[in-house]
């Protein structure tokens, strides 16, 4: 056999086959660096304690908690904690790492070891253990029934004159010194403070504030990720206010005397499924020539 009859027997590769080949190469490489992206995206975040417990609280959805079925661990705290976890694009869930959460008030610690003596004081825990010792003692005693009122709403009392006269002493001096306006006693949040403040004392007893206000550097830092859990939020209610066709933008106009600027602002409006009215200011920025 010469060379031309040896070329003639050489069979020519198969274009369809090659093509298959190819397709069947590429598509799986494909899915798996989708794979790889997406999973690298969602561990890639840097997680906190605070972070976790604004994503349990907004973002239900997507971020859970786990019960934690080790046998082993009988420790008391696990009726109301359990292991935060965020779910992937299956929705199954992933345990976030060295952290615990508690399933009422969402509050997360670090958890890096098998102690459980802090999440054991924690106040949830402690509540439910406190609510359910008052209830069983009342079936024993009816004198015991008035320790229920201990956990209800806060109560309207009357107070000696002199813790009046003591607690305005002290917001003058405050107002004072630090030349804050009178008005700052009329805001919502500083009365919200004040009486998260008070609960909180009558929960623990007599405790150092520092152990419960935070200093400004702190505070400073922690505004731009509760403003990006608020914007979340307000994208979820705007939203579902455009697709029921319930949104109402309104412009306002106004002048401040003082710095003698005028501002125009954006104002959203619109009614829930719950049927709540919310105002939400969108922007407000200084408007020239008026």
């Amino acid at each position: 056999m010469n060379s031309d009859q040896f070329d003639q027997h050489i069979p020519e590769p198969s274009s369809s086959l090659t093509q298959a080949s190819t397709s069947s190469a590429s598509s799986p490489l494909s899915s798996v660096d989708l794979r790889v992206s997406s999973s690298a995206s969602s561990s890639n975040e840097n997680y906190t304690r605070e972070k976790i417990q604004r994503h349990l609280k907004f973002d239900k959805a997507q971020y859970v908690i786990l019960d934690n079925l080790n046998s082993k661990n009988s420790a008391i705290c696990w009726r109301s904690f359990g292991f935060p976890a965020v779910l992937d694009s299956n929705g199954v869930p992933k345990k976030i790492p060295n952290f615990v959460s508690c399933k009422k008030c969402f509050a997360t610690y670090s958890y890096a070891s098998n102690s459980t003596t802090f999440l054991n004081k924690h106040s949830c825990l402690s509540s439910d253990q406190k609510t359910k010792s008052t209830w069983s003692s009342s079936r024993d005693t009816s004198s015991s029934q008035s320790l229920i009122t201990n956990y209800s709403q806060p109560k309207t009392v009357r107070l000696p004159d002199s813790y009046s006269k003591d607690m305005k002493d002290l917001v003058v001096r405050w107002i004072c010194k630090d030349m804050r306006p009178f008005a700052i006693v009329d805001d919502d949040g500083f009365r919200n403070i004040a009486q998260r403040c008070v609960s909180i004392g009558a929960q623990y007893g007599n405790i150092n504030v520092n152990e419960i206000l935070r200093s400004s550097g702190t505070i400073s830092s922690h505004i731009h990720e509760l403003a990006d859990v608020e914007r979340a939020r307000l994208k979820k209610l705007l939203s579902s206010a455009i697709k029921n066709r319930s949104l109402c933008l309104c412009p306002d106009l106004w002048t401040d005397n003082n710095q003698q600027c005028s501002y125009l602002g954006i104002s959203a409006s619109f009614v829930d499924d719950d049927h709540q009215l919310h105002n939400i200011d969108l922007c407000c920025h200084p408007f020239p020539n008026v």
